[in-house]
């Protein structure tokens, strides 16, 4: 795992790094974890450390992992491509540069339309709070939480959206088990996005 060898790199330490929660939070929060719980201080000099030494790990556990993209992405991403009304765009936790590390390893790096990023938050809610800001910037008008949809697999994805008043659609190919996820309150909850008409439907319903 990559920000295990960060954390080895930076502070030659070696112990186990599966007790801090990683699914859905930011980076940035994640790395004040790390810095925390192995008493490091948390300081702007530690956290950039510990991220450019990420980052260089990154793309090697990436390739040594075998990772893969999961089901249906790619057909929902072309449909989506074509569809008159909807704007495909990045709301995640990842570093800026980390994300890009990850669309370029499945090449998917010219597939969004911008986003936002865990570089300056500890907080996954603010994401949300910076999107609306950003697109209602770059569109000339302000915008409602009603004009986006979240896509996620962690309850910290629903929660997200919540915090906007957005509608959100929960995919239980992460860690979390549709039980789990079940318990969020998502608006759909999926399986996965392996069948596109069905998640094309349920987009369209909840951006009426």
């Amino acid at each position: 795992m990559a920000m295990e060898a960060a954390l080895t790199e930076v502070f030659d330490l070696r112990p186990p790094f599966q007790n801090i929660p990683c699914a859905g939070r930011t980076d940035r929060g994640i790395g004040s974890s790390v810095l925390k719980t192995f008493q490091q201080q948390d300081s702007e000099q530690n956290r950039i450390r510990f991220r450019n030494s990420y980052l260089s790990h990154l793309p090697r556990c990436l390739s040594d992992r075998n990772a893969v993209l999961l089901p249906g992405i790619i057909n929902l991403l072309d449909a989506l491509d074509g569809h008159p009304n909807i704007d495909i765009s990045l709301l995640t936790g990842n570093y800026e540069a980390a994300a890009e590390i990850k669309l370029r390893h499945f090449r998917l790096q010219d597939r969004f339309q911008g986003g936002v990023f865990g570089d300056t938050h500890a907080e996954r809610d603010l994401l949300a709070t910076d999107a609306v800001k950003q697109f209602s910037a770059a569109q000339g008008t302000q915008l409602s939480g009603r004009h986006f949809l979240i896509i996620g697999d962690t309850p910290a994805d629903i929660q997200c959206a919540r915090a906007i008043y957005a509608p959100v659609i929960a995919v239980a190919t992460g860690i979390h088990d549709k039980a789990a996820l079940e318990t969020a309150e998502p608006d759909v909850l999926l399986d996965d996005l392996s069948d596109t008409n069905e998640t094309i439907k349920a987009i369209e319903s909840l951006l009426k």
